[in-house]
């Protein structure tokens, strides 16, 4: 439903002209005020159209413990306080979205197998091993820890081969333009993340 919101009324000439410049004065800052959270016209920056809808962000999430979850509001998400999970819940369920401690992978462990994540650094192109076989390939994200700058403007790393034990990588070189492979004079921080049987 369109909210008609006109703030040069009342005018000087309406019936409370008495109290027009106040009116329009009230009317400009509570517009302005609402105009953080919502779309909102006038003073408050939007059209017609818009106005009333919640800006992106503004809406703030439930708060209360883990055994609250299922009782709250439908459509709404929830944080707990005493497990620091998110929920979005709604009447069919409410599924757990995230929190701090997530750890996020597109499938999930087989039967009588855990997570596992290994770290560490790389030098140059030699092959790394995780200290861990995992039971399948898993994640490894790479980032560029130190690099010669004489070589070139900026180096990023790349994967050139994986698998359950192990990784190569390579640093690639901008240098006038052209992209060549890095010289050995470089280092990768690593992760690895997948499962490992029991």
């Amino acid at each position: 439903m369109p909210i008609a919101w006109n703030e040069s009324e009342p005018s000087d000439s309406s019936a409370a002209n008495l109290g027009a410049t106040e009116f329009r004065s009230l009317k400009s800052t509570l517009a302005t005020a609402l105009g953080v959270s919502l779309y909102w016209p006038g003073s408050g920056g939007a059209s017609a159209a818009s106005a009333g809808i919640l800006k992106p962000g503004a809406v703030r999430a439930l708060y209360g413990t883990q055994s609250q979850v299922s009782a709250s509001a439908d459509g709404a998400l929830m944080v707990t306080s005493d497990t620091t999970r998110l929920y979005a819940v709604n009447s069919a369920s409410t599924p757990y979205l995230g929190s701090g401690s997530l750890v996020e992978d597109a499938t999930s462990p087989a039967l009588n197998s855990r997570w596992v994540m290994a770290q560490g650094s790389a030098i140059n192109t030699e092959h790394t091993l995780y200290g861990v076989v995992y039971g399948a390939t898993p994640t490894v994200i790479l980032s560029l820890k130190s690099f010669n700058a004489s070589l070139g403007t900026v180096g990023t790393v790349q994967l050139t081969s994986y698998d359950s034990s192990g990784f190569t990588a390579d640093v690639y070189r901008m240098n006038n333009s052209n992209l060549t492979y890095g010289d050995n004079t470089w280092r990768v921080q690593w992760i690895s993340l997948g499962t490992v049987g029991f």
